[in-house]
């Protein structure tokens, strides 16, 4: 029967790359990923991680829901903290806080290191170098816009709300992530 598969494998892979059909050649090129099922019956240790991956779905898809429901929390407040401030070296089109979704997408992003300590300074930015308040009363009768509430300045809180989410969402869940892995693993072994 193995003998069936591989044959049918270098068939596939053959006609693939003989095709000059590069979706075909990808297609073949997935079948050799099986012969990693067949090297887990012969090789204890790689049954014995497929094992441990397979334990740990139920208990990962618990985690990434928890994850998740923390990203949330934090991407909140910084909606509602962060959503109007402006434009500076990291914060503009690609990194903001103008609504859930992005702040979602930043959370994430800061959480793999993308350049989160500029975010946190472009957030704490302060007055001269933004308007405190979109109104008459803060910028005078040149002020031809609607009065407004809210400025484009950042909040001195920056700091510690950003280190706060590295710390709670990269030291702690991502552990508890690695930890529930290496829990199973244990256990299997």
């Amino acid at each position: 029967a193995w003998k069936g598969f591989d044959l049918l494998v270098a068939v596939g892979t053959t006609a693939g790359y003989a095709g000059e059909n590069p979706q075909l050649a990808q297609f073949a090129k997935s079948f050799r990923l099986m012969r990693v099922v067949r090297l887990m019956k012969m090789i204890g240790p790689i049954r014995i991680i497929l094992e441990t991956m397979l334990q740990s779905i139920p208990q990962l898809a618990n985690i990434l829901l928890l994850i998740l429901l923390v990203y949330s929390m934090f991407a909140v407040v910084f909606v509602s903290s962060y959503g109007t401030v402006r434009y500076g070296y990291r914060i503009g089109p690609t990194l903001n806080f103008e609504n859930f979704g992005n702040a979602i997408l930043g959370c994430y992003q800061m959480i793999t290191g993308d350049e989160w300590m500029d975010a946190m300074a472009d957030c704490a930015i302060q007055p001269p170098f933004c308007t405190q308040q979109f109104s008459k009363a803060f910028l005078g009768d040149s002020y031809g816009g609607p009065d407004y509430s809210f400025g484009d300045c950042g909040s001195e809180l920056a700091r510690p709300w950003f280190l706060l989410f590295k710390l709670v969402c990269e030291s702690v869940m991502l552990n508890l992530f690695i930890g529930m892995i290496l829990d199973n693993f244990s256990f299997i072994t």
